[in-house]
């Protein structure tokens, strides 16, 4: 019972590790749109 306990737990880190990588990972790009369009519009104008 304890082992499975362990087993979660590392389970759910991982889970936790993973969401918070991809949510890092949405954000870098997006902000890296954001800036490449920001650039384009300057190098428009």
């Amino acid at each position: 019972m304890h082992c499975l306990r362990y087993k979660l737990q590392k389970y759910y880190s991982i889970l936790n590790y993973m969401t918070l990588v991809r949510s890092f990972l949405y954000y870098t790009t997006s902000y890296k749109k954001k800036r490449r369009e920001q650039e384009n519009t300057i190098r428009r104008n």
